[in-house]
């Protein structure tokens, strides 16, 4: 915070360790607020303790929500090219299978007619290249016409384009075109994973025709699962790539898991006017995540030296935040009087704060054990008002 700064040349914090109760008498003007006093046994029985404002490096960081995805190149819907009937599944939802793995077996009339029709071609394809060859040499001795030979020669062409075709097309479903050219042709054929990953769902059962526009099942690779989170307008300029993210998985005892921005959407996301921010996660597959999975997370965005109290110090009377400093100790009491602080940034249990009342940078303040010294001064008030 800004203001922060011009704080510290006026009130020049210094860092100390925590102390234990000393006598002390704080100066303070006529006009000192009222005091709530402990004996010494009322404070050592609820637990205040003492310590002092401190200079520590704090977080300026953006909250965000979101969910944990997968990129399209890691995660596929594997279909068949050439309709057929689902012979069998050989893999279980949550089964992983490496890329090429043999997920299931289909089978049709049509994938044997295929393999015959290749067959047939590449014979009549030897037998047009023979005949091609023997035309060019009659050709050149002037016993072919040359219109018989275009004729072969274009017959011969559109047979191999033919040979071609099949041959691509028998290799989309993994049918072998050696077992095929020796006369094994195949009865059913195997349905391939194109990626490694586990199976997370079966879209099909044996004795179904498999459609070549829907998926038998999917399967999706965990290790590249990544955060999007969604940021909105005010924060745009704030977040950029390299930037630190601690998430946590608000349905896994909050798990507190790192990452790093990698990219930052340059449109906004439908009417929301929120941009997607991108982040890779640190050693993925540690932590078992799962796509879908919803995230709370905190974009780190500066880290300044700022004057900070536990966020426990720091109490909320009737609307207005601030601490408890230690006004006087003696042998046998305690006094404590309320100042007014403007908070900032939270972080690791430290919060930032801007005093409004005045105090010497060497005043104990309680940071623990501050609702009892509220709790207290509220009583006093209350009886206060009593009389």
């Amino acid at each position: 915070m800004k203001s922060i700064v011009y704080v510290l040349s006026v009130l020049m914090f210094s860092c100390a360790e925590n102390q234990t109760p000393a006598e002390h008498k704080e100066d303070i003007s006529t006009h000192a607020p009222e005091l709530v006093t402990f004996s010494k046994e009322q404070f050592e029985r609820v637990g205040i303790k003492l310590g002092r404002v401190e200079m520590k490096n704090i977080r300026s960081v953006v909250r965000a929500n979101g969910f944990l995805k997968v990129p399209p190149q890691n995660q596929a819907d594997i279909s068949i090219p050439v309709g057929g009937i689902v012979q069998s599944i050989v893999v279980r939802e949550g089964d992983f299978v490496a890329k090429d793995d043999t997920v299931a077996w289909l089978r049709h009339p049509d994938y044997i007619k295929l393999q015959e029709d290749y067959l047939i071609t590449k014979s009549r394809l030897i037998y047009l290249d023979g005949e091609y060859n023997r035309s060019k040499s009659l050709s050149a001795s002037q016993f072919e016409s040359e219109k018989n030979l275009q004729e072969i020669a274009s017959a011969y062409l559109a047979e191999r384009a033919r040979s071609l075709s099949l041959a691509q097309q028998l290799e989309l479903i993994n049918i072998p075109l050696n077992d095929v050219e020796e006369g094994n042709f195949a009865r059913s054929i195997p349905l391939l994973s194109p990626i490694a990953g586990s199976v997370t769902k079966i879209l099909s059962s044996i004795g179904m025709y498999a459609d070549p526009e829907k998926p038998i099942l999917q399967v999706v690779d965990n290790s590249h699962v990544h955060v999007d989170l969604l940021i909105y307008e005010k924060d745009i300029f704030r977040i950029r790539p390299g930037q630190t993210v601690h998430f946590v998985l608000t349905n896994q005892n909050n798990r507190e898991i790192d990452g790093v921005v990698f990219s930052v959407s340059k449109a906004f996301e439908n009417d929301s006017k929120s941009l997607a921010v991108h982040a890779d996660i640190k050693n993925p597959a540690q932590h078992g995540l799962i796509p879908g999975m919803f995230v709370n997370a905190l974009i780190e965005v500066d880290s300044s030296r700022s004057p900070c109290l536990p966020s426990a110090a720091i109490v909320d009377v009737e609307g207005k935040k601030g601490i408890f400093v230690l006004h006087e100790s003696e042998a046998v009491s305690f006094s404590f009087r309320f100042v007014e602080v403007k908070t900032g940034e939270e972080d690791l249990g430290l919060t930032e704060i801007v005093p409004l009342g005045e105090f010497s940078e060497t005043a104990q303040v309680v940071v623990e054990g501050a609702y009892y010294v509220k709790s207290k001064m509220i009583q006093s008030d209350d009886e206060g008002h009593g009389h």
